[in-house]
């Protein structure tokens, strides 16, 4: 039998580690893998979005890593260390979609941080 985790946790668990990645590339696809998340479609954000506030609702580990993701992307999104992911991503965005790099920087940082948006700053 195989165990699927639930699509909120995974990003939750990508939002969390990829600070910890000794490669560059290697922390850009876990960010890469929230933004897919994030650009599925409106019913898919909310049923992560309902997961997500589920953690938060029930506290333990779940809530942890979801707080944890939270402050990680928030200072990737800040930080002149992070706008190197952002950046980096970005370029991954406009070469995958066709796009200009302006429009794929833009929705890089846009959808990173409309998933920080759907953790709550009191999660658990």
């Amino acid at each position: 039998m195989v165990r699927v985790p639930e699509l909120a946790i995974f990003a939750v668990h990508k939002g969390t580690t990829f600070f910890r990645r000794p490669d560059r590339a290697k922390r850009i696809k876990d960010l890469h893998y929230i933004v897919d998340i994030m650009q599925s479609g409106t019913s898919v954000v909310a049923h992560v979005e309902r997961d997500v506030l589920r953690y938060c609702a029930e506290g333990g580990a779940a809530a942890a890593l979801a707080r944890t993701a939270r402050d990680h992307l928030t200072l990737a999104l800040a930080s002149p260390s992070g706008s190197d992911l952002t950046n980096g991503l970005g370029e991954a965005l406009a070469l995958r979609h066709s796009m200009a790099l302006t429009e794929g920087l833009a929705r890089a940082r846009g959808y990173l941080a409309d998933f920080v948006d759907l953790i709550p700053e009191d999660c658990g």
